[in-house]
């Protein structure tokens, strides 16, 4: 039996990861990536086509379900799953990595969103909700330097793959890998404006590759596991220190410093490293501490009130924070909503007309199933 080339190779464990991306997509300037890379930030309605570059992935690989890694390290792969938290911190704009959905280890913000939920508080409980999203590492057309592309789950390799089995591009080409090094395809799409479009990549499509991705293109692409674990403690060995990990988000989701060295968050002063000027206070010291604390409850206060507001107005323009369920019996109320964001109305057409089993139209059918089946399906 003659020996793997590697482009041979390449392809069989390219295969293999599309195959397993295939399997998980039927179960189931934001990055978090750090380090020294170019990222892919796609501007609304301009149009884009870039190749994905096959990289050589690294250790510290996402676990499935039983906390074994996904695949090994020195493989070859093209695309990095990652589950992360955003919408945090005062001005909703912090975000980091979600250990349990990653790596299936402990994380103090899903621990966090259990509570919130437990005590009844729905909307935070849906704030903390990590998402989940893919890196790849993609050259622009026209461009010959690789960039990294951190991007929604559901507008990148969900899409790939459901495009992959379209019987035109398969009449066309057969059976193809888009990501393979000789025989993948361009990807081209017009981004879609954040809030009317949804984030929506629109005309996405597969088109032949003009231009080949050569091995040192291979070698020289970023290593996505990295790039994602890069900002978490390390052992003497170059593994992830759970415990210190745990502690160093915990420590950033409470807006505590952290210090590695001493494996916790470093907390205000102790009652007993008090100091001598501490120990010596004066009468009218409580009463200047009580007005000092009154001044911060009260800026407290107008923080959490700039916050709601600002939450209320983000969710008035974004149809995926929007209770749809509070139209389960109200047909007229659940159409009148839908004429807001025409867009969403065009999708579940679209989607009510391509499910061959649905007899009629958007207006005949029950309003809880629209929300169920259609809405619900959209924003998973």
């Amino acid at each position: 039996m003659s020996k793997q080339s590697m482009k041979e190779k390449m392809r069989e464990q390219l295969k293999k990861r599309a195959q397993q991306s295939q399997k998980e997509e039927k179960t189931s300037s934001r990055s978090i990536l750090t380090g020294s890379y170019e990222q892919f930030s796609p501007k609304a309605g301009e149009s884009y086509a870039f190749d994905i570059i096959p990289y050589i992935t690294g250790p510290n690989a996402p676990t499935d379900d039983m906390g074994q890694p996904k695949y090994a390290a020195g493989e070859f792969g093209y695309v990095l799953k990652f589950s992360q938290h955003s919408g945090l911190g005062d001005d909703n704009k912090g975000k980091c990595i979600c250990l349990t959905g990653t790596f299936r280890k402990r994380c103090p913000v899903c621990e966090d969103k259990k509570k919130v939920e437990a005590e009844g508080d729905q909307e935070l409980a849906d704030q903390l909700k990590p998402k989940e999203r893919c890196a790849y590492n993609l050259r622009l057309e026209g461009e010959n330097k690789t960039r990294v592309y951190d991007v929604s789950k559901w507008w990148s390799e969900r899409r790939f793959m459901e495009m992959s089995q379209d019987s035109r591009y398969k009449r066309k080409w057969g059976e193809f890998l888009f990501m393979d090094q000789e025989e993948g395809k361009t990807i081209a799409f017009v981004q879609g404006d954040v809030k009317t479009e949804m984030k929506e990549l629109k005309g996405l499509r597969f088109e032949d590759r003009e231009r080949e991705i050569t091995d040192d293109d291979v070698k020289s692409a970023y290593c996505l596991e990295d790039l994602l674990t890069n900002s978490l403690p390390k052992d003497e060995n170059g593994n992830i220190d759970w415990d210190k990990a745990y502690k160093k988000i915990h420590a950033y989701y409470h807006a505590e410093s952290f210090d590695e060295e001493i494996e916790k968050p470093v907390e205000n002063e102790k009652e007993d490293d008090k100091t001598e000027a501490e120990e010596e206070k004066m009468p009218w010291d409580d009463d200047e501490k009580k007005a000092e604390e009154k001044t911060k409850e009260e800026r407290e206060k107008k923080k959490r009130e700039k916050r709601e507001k600002r939450k209320k107005e983000e969710k008035a323009d974004d149809p995926s924070e929007i209770d749809w369920h509070q139209y389960d019996h109200d047909k007229e109320g659940l159409l009148k909503k839908l004429d807001e964001f025409p867009e969403l109305r065009k999708k579940i057409e679209k989607m009510i007309e391509e499910d061959k089993d649905e007899d009629g139209t958007l207006e005949d059918i029950d309003p809880d199933d629209i929300i169920t089946f259609y809405i619900e399906e959209i924003f998973e």
